[in-house]
């Protein structure tokens, strides 16, 4: 019985100080792993990013809307440069159809200024020639006097009567005529005179106003046309610099881990902010049996990435900022490790 109890005393006993001694080594290494994560400025915490993961996905989808939207702007930048085309040629066949009708106004006012001059010399002849007949007319009415006075005296006969009363009456039609046409030749030369002033820029001849009228169209036409080519070089140029701006986002997220591990699982190593010093291509990569001490090389960095990144800390468990680093494990267990540490081992162990 004596035997039983100082067995229980023992046991009891070398139980508390198993758990005094766990105790205090629990918190001596805590203490040191404290010491160590303030000191040690070369660990990391890795990732393994596989297609099926939701930042995975959630990129993957992003990737895909600035792929069509950069289809999209490529597709209004070719609509742009063809409509940009096809304009540039309408203004320049507009151009070219202005200038003919400049041409053609100016000669135009030269033809109408000369035919105004020589209808104005064939009214001046016809004046004198009406003055001629008038004249001639006033001496018809006194010959008709004579011939009824010679009729009634039978000086003539009935038949020489009628033959000059005849000729009498062809003079007077033809003074008629000479009338009408000089009032004609009078018109015309106002006419080509009012035409010629309109296309100079008066407002004297409608039938003229027509071809400023046209003139005037064709010249808002070109006008229109040269706005809307302005306003297609704008949006063009904006096209361009959305495109190549959209390009450089596309290459960057395709060179994202996110992106390449919709392919294939990806490893990577969260690396916090105080860390990134110790970051350089192709440096060696540390696992370690017990996270710290007896390390072994398991690997090396292949990549670094930029895009700001979120984790927790291994000890502490608060929230942290940096970034990714691509990692190449020589055995992928290895990227199961709690930690790595990047560029040497800790405490050289």
């Amino acid at each position: 019985m004596k035997r039983l109890q100082n067995f229980y005393l023992l046991s009891y006993r070398l139980i508390g100080f198993i758990f005094l001694v766990s105790l205090i080594t629990s918190i001596f290494w805590y203490g040191f792993s404290v010491l160590f994560f303030l000191a040690n400025t070369h660990w990391s915490t890795p990732f393994i990013l596989s297609p099926n993961q939701e930042n995975v996905l959630v990129h993957q989808e992003h990737l895909l809307n600035v792929q069509q939207e950069l289809l999209k702007n490529t597709a209004e930048l070719a609509a742009a440069k063809n409509d940009l085309s096809n304009k540039e040629i309408v203004v320049k066949n507009a151009e070219e159809l202005l200038l003919r009708v400049e041409k053609s106004m100016e000669q135009q006012i030269h033809q109408d200024t000369q035919n105004s001059g020589i209808y104005h010399a064939l009214t001046q002849e016809k004046q004198a020639n009406v003055a001629e007949l008038t004249q001639l007319a006033a001496e018809i009415q006194m010959k008709e006097s004579i011939i009824n006075q010679e009729l009634k005296v039978a000086l003539i006969t009935k038949e020489e009567a009628l033959s000059q009363h005849l000729m009498l009456s062809n003079l007077r039609s033809a003074l008629i005529e000479a009338k009408a046409r000089m009032h004609e030749f009078e018109q015309r030369a106002a006419d080509f005179g009012a035409a010629a002033l309109t296309l100079k820029g008066s407002a004297t001849s409608l039938a003229a106003m027509d071809k400023i009228v046209k003139k005037i169209e064709l010249t808002r036409q070109i006008a229109q046309l040269k706005s809307d080519i302005y306003a297609l070089k704008v949006t063009i140029e904006h096209l361009l610099n959305v495109i190549k701006k959209r390009s450089e986002v596309l290459a960057l997220m395709k060179k994202s881990p996110y992106i390449l591990a919709t392919k294939e699982p990806t490893h990577v190593a969260f690396v916090p902010y105080k860390n990134l010093p110790q970051v350089k291509i192709g440096a060696p990569v540390y696992s370690c049996y017990f996270d710290m001490i007896l390390c072994y090389q398991s690997g090396s960095i292949t990549a670094a990435y930029k895009a700001e990144e979120y984790a927790k800390h291994p000890i502490f468990n608060s929230d942290m900022k940096g970034q990714f680093v691509g990692i190449a494990f020589k055995d992928e267990t290895d990227a199961q490790k709690k930690l790595l540490f990047l560029g040497s081992k800790p405490l050289l162990i």
